[in-house]
């Protein structure tokens, strides 16, 4: 996923600097050279994510698009003790600073941070995207997209062999 969304952003005219777990694939060669205001990544493993978050958590913004378990994110968006009074600067990954505004307006602005920043790039890489609230919120949905898509798989196969099985031709 991340080597097509690279392309579609080169494509759409963004610079792309690209870092991979395979060596021979990287554009930089460490995940701190990497220099933008918002990185997005694709990675194939909750320890690609926590490795990727500890690195980047104080440079950018960084929307994560990886399909992992959302406790894993949860825990990648949480810094350390200490580092807990810097700022981070992941989107949904992002944390306040010490002392920044508490209580449900607080929470709701920490929320929506980091969206403005990654909202022009979305188009270079996705046709449609939206802002479905709290974090973790985007990665239940697109469970919920993962879900139907399978099931539609699954029907439609079952479909064929029913076609078959009445003696229709699976070619026709």
């Amino acid at each position: 996923m991340g080597s097509a969304m690279a392309a579609n952003l080169a494509k759409a005219g963004f610079k792309v600097q690209g870092y991979d777990i395979v060596a021979k694939r990287r554009t930089v060669d460490a995940i701190s050279k990497i220099d933008a205001p918002v990185v997005i990544t694709s990675l194939p493993s909750a320890e690609a994510l926590h490795a990727v978050a500890d690195e980047l958590r104080h440079k950018c913004v960084v929307v994560e698009t990886s399909t992992l378990p959302i406790d894993d994110k949860v825990t990648a968006r949480i810094p350390s003790a200490k580092k807990a009074s810097s700022p981070a600067r992941l989107p949904a990954f992002r944390h306040r600073r010490a002392g920044a505004r508490q209580g449900p307006r607080g929470l709701r602005e920490r929320r929506a941070e980091g969206v403005p920043e990654a909202k022009p790039y979305l188009p270079g890489f996705s046709r449609a995207h939206y802002y479905l609230g709290e974090f973790g919120n985007g990665s239940k949905m697109k469970f919920v997209a993962n879900l139907m898509v399978a099931i539609h798989n699954v029907s439609a196969a079952e479909a064929f062999v029913l076609g078959m099985k009445a003696g229709l031709d699976r070619r026709r």
